[in-house]
């Protein structure tokens, strides 16, 4: 109704031109059009990838579970716990993990502040974005490595070490 009232108006007083309008709505999307298409390839990419190590961290944990049978069956046999096997696991993979998070937070942070300075309008990077990825990360390789872990601590040594 109003934007009818206006193209009246226009026409009174602009009898040679043409009416013609948009919504700055509109203009922002077709501005961030290409912004949204990289937004969701990446959110599907990060998808894939995570999927990706999460596959690759159970086959590593389950190669080296495989590969430490016997000693994990000498440590039980010494008197070792459940825990202090499983924390022998952990620690593996922890190392693994801290060595990768040195390696990926200064190229994360590089990259996300190159795309972020091409904006008028920019938004920091805090350091708590980097925490709780980590965070999310470590839990999802610890639930990936403790099925694995947990199995290889609960085996019986005696199994393990039969064929020495």
């Amino acid at each position: 109704e109003k934007i009818a009232f206006i193209e009246k108006k226009w026409k009174e007083i602009f009898p040679a031109v043409g009416f013609d309008y948009w919504f700055l709505s509109d203009e922002f999307t077709r501005m961030y059009e290409m912004e949204a298409r990289v937004s969701s390839m990446a959110k599907s990419f990060a998808i894939l990838a995570i999927l990706i190590t999460v596959l690759g961290v159970f086959g590593l944990a389950s190669y080296t579970a495989g590969q430490k049978t016997k000693e994990v069956g000498i440590r039980k046999v010494l008197g070792a716990a459940i825990a202090q096997v499983v924390g022998m696991f952990v620690w593996i993979f922890l190392k693994i993990f801290l060595i990768a998070c040195v390696i990926a937070i200064p190229i994360a942070y590089f990259m996300a502040d190159t795309w972020l300075s091409g904006f008028a309008y920019r938004a920091s990077i805090g350091a708590e974005i980097f925490g709780l990825s980590l965070a999310g990360l470590l839990l999802l390789t610890l639930i990936t490595v403790s099925y694995e872990t947990w199995k290889a601590a609960r085996t019986n040594p005696v199994n393990s070490l039969r064929s020495e």
